[in-house]
Formats: structure tokens, C-alpha cells, sequence
């Protein structure tokens, strides 16, 4: 990571996307792929992956250790300084 390589994107998008330059390892921007959902039953590769994309600017300060998902499950959590319309105050560490 510090020379520039990005080997996350080539075994988990399955293409090379370089890293920003100044990169901060564990700021997230909106927009962010945070992670890829893998469908094990689906034999095509690039349908069987879903990204999940960061819902706003900040730092990635959890993921779930559990290698399967659920509908509805979270599986990270990044911090940022903006409220999320459909959050509830003071529910960060429940869900």
C-alpha cells in the first residue's frame, strides 16, 4: 500500500484501481466500496459480487467478523461528522 499497489481491488473487484494519491489507509469517502458480498451459489463471477458502497465521508472503525451475510445485516461501520437521515441518535454501538 505505502508504494501505491492495491492489491485488495484485484482479488476482491477482480481489476486493478490504483490508489488515490495522499492516500489515509482507513478513511472512507461517500461512494467508497467498504466491502464485496460474494454469492457462493452463483458460478458467474461478476454477477455473483455486490459492492457495498460508504454512505458518507469518514473512518472505518468496524466490520464484522462473521464471513457470512444476511439481508440487513451490517457487516462495517465507518464514523463520520454528518448525520444520516435515517439513523437513530445514540444507536451507534447496537446495530
Amino acid at each position: 500500500y505505502f508504494a501505491g499497489e492495491n492489491p485488495w481491488s484485484q482479488h476482491t473487484l477482480g481489476r486493478f484501481i490504483p490508489n488515490p494519491p495522499n492516500i489515509v489507509l482507513g478513511h472512507e469517502f461517500a461512494g467508497d466500496v467498504v466491502a464485496v458480498l460474494v454469492d457462493p451459489m452463483n458460478s458467474d463471477f461478476a454477477a455473483s459480487r455486490t459492492e457495498l458502497r460508504c454512505r458518507c465521508d469518514g473512518i472505518l472503525y468496524g466490520r464484522t467478523e462473521d464471513r457470512l451475510a444476511r439481508p440487513g445485516k451490517v457487516v462495517c461501520k465507518v464514523a463520520g461528522n454528518k448525520s444520516l437521515p435515517d439513523r437513530h441518535a445514540g444507536a451507534l454501538l447496537t446495530d
